[in-house]
């Protein structure tokens, strides 16, 4: 799904883990998460804690938890919550 989102979107290993990018890592598989499949969203492969990513994103169905100002993850318990 995240590779066919847009055809500049390519996946390597990061963090021991499948990860997503353009000219930057924006997001990666949390492998380790206990129930289900959560990915972690983030800006480019350090912290930027100047980036304000949550007043950029629109999240009307509430999907986001914010772990810092450039980071957010979703949680998807089974494969009806992914589609």
């Amino acid at each position: 799904i995240i590779l066919g989102a847009d055809p500049s979107v390519e996946e390597s290993v990061k963090w021991n883990a499948p990860s997503f990018h353009t000219r930057e890592h924006f997001a990666t598989f949390h492998l380790r998460y206990r129930s289900g499949v959560q990915v972690v969203l983030h800006l480019g492969a350090k912290p930027r804690p100047d980036a304000a990513a949550r007043e950029r994103v629109a999240d009307p169905e509430g999907l986001l938890t914010w772990r810092g100002p450039d980071r957010a993850t979703v949680t998807f318990a089974n494969l009806a919550d992914v589609e």
